[in-house]
């Protein structure tokens, strides 16, 4: 920023310099201050930055009455704007540089092969009145026996062209490479969609199937999973004869922990007391929940004997445990029917039996085991 009232040249490390009109380098500022359009571009060597070549765009800082306060500019220097088309070509396969408004080429990278003035390129030449005259152009002419494609494009700011030259024959191979790596990522795309699609239904079906054999609220198996597991077990006992026993369980007066603390407290007890029977039984016992307050454990490989033993263990166990939350904590007891499977049994007889042992305990004062014998 030069101000106009003090001619300092302020910089972002302070004061540079002050401008005079006597000194060559300071021409475009006053330049600047007698000029009618709002901005203008030059190419000079940068005060600020070890008389680097730059290329600057300048701006007339005006009041609100229209009288001129100083200039401000940015600067882009020369070597970055060659960096910037070298790395262009590189990438795109295009020559780029630009001419003056005399055709004279100011600036280009190492891909330009060109002569210094353009009217001296005979394909060229013919285009060349129209392309310094017009915003922007677009001509194809030949040279060295090949077709080049032409775009160009006035840069006010500098009063200087873009020409950006390119041959079909780069065009095509550009095509080629980018149409090749769209087939590939539509591939991969594809593959993708497909495991994923592959993993969803996966992950639903198994979803539905773990909803269709599991109740929703303890995680136990429902009364499906426990006709699937009977009908296995009393198969393999057909063949291979083995013990198998029921347990039936059924918390005592639950619905008086509903009744005093509601039923959000009543499912988190549900939900406890699955977990406590789960942890207490052996890995490959079945616990289904039977329906209510009613859960239901098959137990392969135990007889009667056993199967009481196991019954008088989780009874007692949870008779002793605490439920729900604290500091509203509470206790709950349970009274528990054994019965244990005969050859040629049904479903409906062998649960039937231990259901008969589970009303024996209700009607004996509740929080005991009953069992029926064989």
């Amino acid at each position: 920023m030069v101000s106009a009232h003090t001619r300092a040249y302020y910089h972002a490390g302070g004061v540079l310099k002050k401008v005079h009109p006597e000194e060559p380098r300071d021409v475009w500022f006053f330049r600047v201050r007698d000029m009618e359009p709002p901005y203008a571009g030059n190419v000079d060597p940068d005060m600020a930055n070890r008389d680097t070549m730059t290329i600057f765009i300048n701006y007339r800082v005006l009041d609100y009455q229209g009288r001129f306060l100083g200039a401000t500019g940015v600067g882009i220097t020369v070597g970055a704007v060659k960096s910037l088309i070298e790395h262009y070509q590189e990438r795109f396969g295009r020559t780029v540089y630009f001419t003056d408004g005399q055709g004279q080429v100011v600036l280009h990278g190492a891909r330009y092969r060109g002569a210094a003035s353009l009217d001296q390129r005979p394909g060229l030449a013919p285009h060349l009145p129209q392309l310094l005259k017009t915003n922007e152009y677009s001509a194809e002419f030949s040279e060295e026996g090949g077709t080049v494609l032409l775009n160009a494009r006035y840069i006010p700011e500098l009063k200087w062209v873009l020409v950006v030259e390119e041959s079909p024959e780069d065009i095509l191979r550009g095509f080629r490479s980018t149409l090749q790596a769209n087939l590939a990522i539509c591939a991969l795309v594809t593959l993708l969609v497909v495991l994923l699609n592959r993993k969803t239904v996966h992950y639903f079906h198994d979803k539905l199937a773990g909803m269709a054999l599991r109740d929703d609220l303890t995680g136990a198996a429902n009364r499906r999973s426990f006709a699937i597991y009977f009908a296995q077990l009393a198969a393999q006992a057909r063949r291979q004869p083995e013990d198998l026993s029921v347990l039936l369980m059924d918390l005592d007066d639950f619905k008086s922990i509903n009744d005093q603390h509601g039923h959000l407290v009543g499912d988190l007890v549900l939900k406890q007391v699955a977990a406590h029977v789960k942890a207490h039984i052996r890995d490959w016992d079945v616990l289904c929940r039977w329906g209510g307050e009613e859960f239901l454990v098959l137990l392969k490989g135990a007889g009667l004997g056993q199967a009481t033993a196991i019954a008088e263990q989780l009874r007692q166990g949870l008779a002793t445990a605490r439920f729900g939350q604290e500091p509203a904590a509470i206790t709950v007891t349970m009274s528990i029917g054994v019965a244990q499977y005969r050859p040629g049994d049904s479903e409906s007889g062998l649960v039937g039996r231990a259901d008969d042992a589970l009303y024996r305990a209700k009607a004996g004062g509740r929080n005991r085991v009953e069992a029926l014998a064989a």
